[in-house]
């Protein structure tokens, strides 16, 4: 969550980037290539003051990533609901 006027200018845990790092980290050769799976962590937020670990995996399959995943705890720091106007069209 990004919210400036609360104090948290960025976000201390970026998931989507540590996703991403799964597929470079396979693409550059620092993680198997073979057929399977590998966990890494990522560590983040700690300069500002609220430090994060991300747990991550990525699948490899023909030298290719093709899947990653990462859990990690979080704390909640706001709550959002969102309202579509009844005319508003549903993509399927």
């Amino acid at each position: 969550m990004f919210a400036p006027g609360y104090g948290m200018p960025e976000d201390p845990a970026c998931a989507s980037a540590a996703l991403g790092l799964g597929a470079w980290l396979v693409r550059a050769g620092l993680v198997p290539t073979a057929d399977g799976t590998s966990a890494y962590q990522v560590r983040q937020g700690a300069g500002l003051g609220r430090p994060a670990r991300l747990d991550c995996a990525v699948t490899v399959r023909e030298g290719r990533a093709v899947a990653a995943e990462v859990t990690g705890e979080v704390a909640a720091t706001g709550t959002g609901r969102m309202h579509l106007p009844r005319t508003a069209a549903v993509a399927r």
